[in-house]
This record gives structure tokens, C-alpha cells and sequence, in this order.
């Protein structure tokens, strides 16, 4: 449930500031109970990719992630070859990366 929410976020299904639906409305579209859509909102909420207020419900979060590429800020490998790292980003938000070591 998590991962297909963030999805429709970031390939940008669901706009920067929109709410999303209500907790029965969530439990209604994928079947689950109150907790497991609970669970997937903190998961989406301690990576950052939406927020939750007070009375109002749960939002996607309306300022970009800001992404660093991992490289700049990893020391050399072992042989003093650099890491090599593949930072991707869609709509704004990070959903894959890929580190690569020297072979040799």
C-alpha cells in the first residue's frame, strides 16, 4: 500500500499539497484494516514524502526532498578507486540508487 501511494507521488498522480484520502477511504480501495493504512502513513510520513496535520489529515508533502549524491561525501574505496553512485530521481523525489565499487 506504501509503495504504490508512493508511487502515484512521485510519478505525480498526487500534486505537491494534496491530501490524501481518509483513513475508511484507504481501508475501502486496498482492502486492509485501520492499522495497516496507519503503518504505510508513518512509513510515508519517516521517509518524508508526506506529512500529517492535526485535524486536517495527511498531505503530500508541498517542498522537494532535497537529494545529495551519496559520492561527493563517501570516502575512496579500498584501492583509493572512487564509489561510484547513480542517484534517480522522479517528480522531485528519490527512488533509486545504486552504488558501484571498482573491480580491479
Amino acid at each position: 500500500m506504501a509503495a504504490r501511494i508512493r508511487d502515484q507521488i512521485m510519478s505525480g498522480h498526487l500534486d505537491p499539497g494534496s491530501k490524501l484520502p481518509s483513513t475508511q477511504q484507504l481501508m475501502d480501495e486496498y482492502g486492509v484494516v485501520g492499522t495497516t493504512v496507519q503503518k504505510a502513513l508513518q512509513l510515508l510520513k519517516a521517509e518524508g514524502i508526506v506529512v500529517g496535520r492535526s485535524g486536517k489529515g495527511v498531505f503530500v508533502r508541498e517542498e522537494p526532498n532535497h537529494v545529495i549524491a551519496p559520492a561527493s561525501s563517501m570516502p575512496p574505496s579500498a584501492h583509493g578507486r572512487p564509489i561510484e553512485a547513480t542517484v534517480m530521481t522522479k517528480a522531485g523525489h528519490l527512488y533509486e540508487m545504486e552504488y558501484r565499487l571498482p573491480v580491479g
